[in-house]
Formats: C-alpha cells, sequence, structure tokens
C-alpha cells in the first residue's frame, strides 16, 4: 500500500511538472527573441562537456562491472550528448568558438552509437545487463578522454561572449523535450513499464543541461532567477535518477496491483 500511494505521488509530480510546461513552452515562444547574446560561452560548452565525459567514464565502470546500472549511465550520457548536439545544431556560431568544428561535432555523437549495445542487452535481457564488456567499457572511456580535451581546448580559445541564432527554437525545443521526458515518466510510474529507466534517466539529463545552461548563459538578475530554477531543476533530476535507481528494475516485472498480483494455488490434500 506505501509502494501505491508513493507511485501516485511520483505520477502527479511529473504529470503536473509536464502540464505546467506547455504553457511556459507556448509563452517562451512568443517571447524570446530570434537572437540572443550567450555569455561565458567557453565555460557553458566546457561545462556539459566535462559532466558528459565524466558520465562516459562512470558508464565504462559499469559495463566493465556488468551492473545493470550500467544501462542508466548510458541513457544518462547518451541523453546529455543529444541536450549539447541539439545546442550545437540549433546555435551555429562563428568559427571561433572551436566546439563547433566537425571533428568535435562526431565525438559528441559517439555516446548516442555507444549506447546501442548496452540498451540492445537490456532489452534482450528483460531489463537487466548480466554481464561486462571490455570493449564496450574501454570505447565510452576513450571518449570521456577525447571530451575532456576537447572541454579543456574550448575553455582556452572560445570567446567570453556570443551571439546565438535562432533562441527561441533553441529553448522552446529543449523544454519541449523536458515536458516528453516528464510525460513519459509519469506515464512508466503509472503503469509500472520497464521503459521508466530510460524515461527518467532521459528526464533526469535534459534538467541538467537545461540548469546548467541557464545559469552559465546569463548575468547579473538573470542569473539570479536562473540558479532558483537550477534548484528545483536539480532536484527533480535527482529525483528521476533515483527513480530509475530504485523503482527502475521493479519497473520491468508485473504491476504492482492485487487485481494483477500472481495467483498460488491453494495446497489440497491427495486422495487416498
Amino acid at each position: 500500500m506505501d509502494m501505491h500511494r508513493h507511485r501516485r505521488r511520483l505520477v502527479a509530480i511529473y504529470a503536473v511538472g509536464a502540464i505546467a510546461l506547455a504553457p511556459w513552452i507556448a509563452y517562451l515562444w512568443l517571447v524570446e527573441p530570434a537572437r540572443g547574446l550567450a555569455h561565458d560561452v567557453g565555460w557553458l560548452t566546457a561545462g556539459l562537456v566535462v559532466v558528459l565525459a565524466t558520465s562516459a567514464v562512470i558508464t565504462g565502470i559499469l559495463c566493465m562491472t556488468g551492473s545493470w546500472m550500467a544501462m542508466v549511465a548510458a541513457a544518462f550520457t547518451a541523453s546529455l550528448a543529444f541536450a549539447t548536439l541539439w545546442f550545437r545544431l540549433t546555435a551555429p556560431v562563428g568559427p571561433e568558438s572551436a566546439f563547433a568544428t566537425g571533428r568535435s561535432f562526431v565525438v559528441l555523437l559517439v555516446p548516442l552509437v555507444l549506447v546501442v549495445w548496452p540498451f540492445w542487452i537490456w532489452v534482450r535481457n528483460g531489463g537487466t545487463t548480466g554481464s561486462n564488456y571490455l570493449g564496450v567499457a574501454v570505447a565510452y572511456w576513450a571518449s570521456g578522454i577525447l571530451l575532456l580535451i576537447g572541454a579543456i581546448r574550448l575553455v582556452s580559445v572560445a570567446p567570453s561572449t556570443e551571439v546565438e541564432h535562432h533562441v527561441r527554437l533553441i529553448w522552446t525545443g529543449l523544454d519541449t523535450f523536458e515536458l516528453v521526458g516528464l510525460a513519459a515518466t509519469a506515464w512508466c510510474i503509472h503503469t509500472c513499464s520497464r521503459w521508466l529507466v530510460l524515461a527518467s534517466t532521459f528526464t533526469a539529463a535534459l534538467l541538467t543541461a537545461d540548469a546548467w545552461t541557464n545559469v552559465a548563459s546569463t548575468t547579473s538578475w538573470a542569473r539570479t532567477a536562473a540558479i532558483a530554477m537550477a534548484v528545483i531543476e536539480i532536484s527533480l533530476a535527482v529525483l528521476s535518477l533515483s527513480i530509475a535507481v530504485v523503482l527502475g528494475p521493479d519497473g520491468s516485472q508485473t504491476r504492482r496491483r492485487p487485481d494483477l498480483a500472481p495467483t498460488i494455488p491453494a495446497a489440497t490434500e491427495e486422495h487416498r
């Protein structure tokens, strides 16, 4: 009963979050300018890349040990790479931005490609990874090292401020992805779906990226407001990761409802 009550509360939290985002997205689309000025460009992107690199290294370690949590780490890494690529695709900048180079773009694609292997194993094994994979682990470690090198280079050469193109599309698009993640997480919790691991991890990664970019790209009073919003987003991101770890394995099992509980035939006395 307690678990059922907790699930209902979690469904309410994520459903309300998704519903609240819808009018906010519409508002942003109406008021955001076509272009805007981003501050601390080097630290903004480098911060995302460092988190991405750290996540890739952790994913490699978990793949090496055969932990089922490798799927959580791989999904977080891939989702964060997706968010970073979203910023790169929708906010093309001048040649002075080192991270806009083709080689760095390819490095960002690596976590999205690597996630296919642990995902396939996770689906095949019914929600677990089950064994260690050294090749995948080494690939994640290599991508993490390359990302760290790119982050260091970016900080040293990127300008302090830069004009962002398609500002309206950048933020409404990211918030739309968050809305989808929140709604999917609510649905997966409600239905006890094994896809909860992916939905909640995807949501956590997008919330983390949104919080960091909001804080790093603003100044003055706007940064104060961004920090206040980031506290909420990071709290929800931590909750989402906790759900993936705690409820994720449970989500791959039968629904925890009385009407769907397995029926155990009563023992009967054998006739003499």
